[in-house]
Parts: C-alpha cells; sequence; structure tokens
C-alpha cells in the first residue's frame, strides 16, 4: 500500500473511532435538570478546624468561574442552590521518627453536597466525598499548622473540582 493512502486510512479511522466513542472531558456536561444558574451558599462547617468553610466555598466560586462561566447568580435569581457541608476533618500519622515523634502526617476530609431547584427539589447530591493530603510535622507547632492549612486548601481545591465533575457529567 502506498505511504500516502495508508496516511489518509489511518486519519480516516481516528477521526471515525474519535466521533464513535462519544467520549468527552469528565465536567464538561451540562448542570442538571434545566439549572442554568447557580448560587453557591457558605459550607456550613462540621469540623473542629475554624474558618475552613470559607476555604472550601471559595474553591467551588473558582472552579464554577473558570469551567462555567456566567452560571453564578445571586440567591433570588439563581434556578439551584449549591450548598456543602463539610462533614469532619481528621487527621493521622503516617511516618513516625521514633516512637513519640511524628514526621508526616495526613489529612482526610469529608463532605457532602446538594444543589436544590428553586422549587424546593434536590435535584443534585454527593454524599461523603473524602480526600487525603499528606503534610510535613515540623518541629515547631506553627510550621506544622501551616502545613496543615496548606494541605486543607488543596483539599478544598480538589474536591471542589470533584464536585463540579460530578455536578456537571452527563451519563
Amino acid at each position: 500500500m502506498k505511504p500516502k493512502i495508508a496516511a489518509w486510512m489511518a486519519l480516516a479511522l481516528v477521526c471515525a473511532g474519535g466521533f464513535a466513542c462519544g467520549y468527552r472531558f469528565a465536567g464538561n456536561g451540562r448542570l442538571p435538570a434545566q439549572i442554568e444558574t447557580v448560587f453557591i451558599s457558605v459550607f456550613e462547617n462540621r469540623s473542629l478546624l475554624l474558618g475552613v468553610e470559607k476555604d472550601f466555598t471559595d474553591s467551588l466560586i473558582r472552579e464554577f468561574t473558570r469551567r462555567r462561566a456566567g452560571s453564578l447568580a445571586d440567591r433570588r435569581s439563581a434556578d439551584a442552590v449549591f450548598s456543602g457541608v463539610i462533614r469532619s476533618i481528621s487527621t493521622d500519622t503516617v511516618s513516625h521518627r521514633d516512637e513519640y515523634t511524628s514526621v508526616e502526617r495526613q489529612v482526610r476530609v469529608t463532605v457532602s453536597a446538594r444543589l436544590v431547584a428553586r422549587d424546593g427539589r434536590i435535584v443534585w447530591r454527593a454524599d461523603d466525598l473524602s480526600a487525603i493530603e499528606d503534610y510535613r510535622v515540623e518541629a515547631e507547632k506553627h510550621l506544622t499548622d501551616q502545613n496543615l492549612r496548606r494541605a486543607v486548601e488543596k483539599l478544598a481545591d480538589d474536591l471542589a473540582q470533584r464536585l463540579y465533575n460530578q455536578l456537571t457529567a452527563e451519563f
């Protein structure tokens, strides 16, 4: 077979395969149930770590702004309200220097979220979505606390992305 014909056949197979499989990037679908605009309320914080509700709310707002410009609205004009709950934040030691000294810990965050239409119907929900991030334990407590906060901020970004992808996935 001539190289030119083989190249055209390969291109045709790639194009046909790309259209046939229906592959799409996660989170590029539509919002559920004819929802076009969303109000994101401040996450409820049921953990013992103060102030993280702002991190999670801000991360979700950034994710919507980045991925679906124009979909956020004020509470009165929005088609639905997105609300979330930080159910828990816990830490466990990952590695030790000796019997009494931790070197690394991990933080686990569990959240739940839902999207409620203007008429009160729950049109989407995600229960007990968890993520884990490791962080370093320092000799000074305030530095360890800073590392924990950075890990929680990363988890807020990661979970906002996962929530958005699940919300907009079309199956």
